[in-house]
């Protein structure tokens, strides 16, 4: 395994301080992340993979780094995170699209709450939730959450 990292560390590109030009060392830190406006702020704890310049400290995140820090933030608000809502429609082995039907969420909002570029309303994240359960779900593919439905 280590020669599979060492192989990915000499091919991937380097990365460049845009300030001073020097390169950058991989460090996981112990750090905060601010959440909210004013009275409501807060910091919330996480331990996130720092890019951190050799030259001048500049410290940048790349995807991974996001991506821990999103999830960071869901735990802390108490939603599903973007993995587990993927994990969700995996569960039904489903596509997007396919769950999108179904569910009746549209496919472009749960491409954005899969890929961490929005978190979902917590009504949203409600409904997931009850997705989870196999009985729940069997009743949307059996079709009795359409309004035409009688038994609806």
């Amino acid at each position: 395994m280590a020669d599979i990292k060492d192989a990915a560390a000499e091919t991937a590109p380097e990365m460049r301080c845009p300030d001073c030009d020097s390169t950058f060392k991989l460090e996981w830190r112990d750090t905060t992340i601010p959440y909210g406006l004013g009275e409501d702020a807060t910091d919330i704890p996480a331990r996130l993979p720092l890019h951190i310049c050799r030259g001048c400290g500049l410290q940048v995140l790349d995807y991974e780094g996001e991506r821990v820090k999103h999830e960071a933030v869901c735990a802390y608000l108490g939603i599903l995170s973007p993995r587990e809502i993927m994990g969700v429609r995996e569960q039904h082995g489903m596509t997007r699209s396919e769950f999108a039907e179904i569910t009746g969420i549209e496919e472009s909002k749960l491409s954005r709450w899969e890929r961490a570029l929005n978190m979902q309303p917590p009504v949203f994240d409600k409904y997931l939730r009850l997705l989870q359960r196999p009985e729940i779900f069997a009743l949307l593919e059996q079709g009795l959450s359409t309004p035409d439905d009688p038994q609806t």
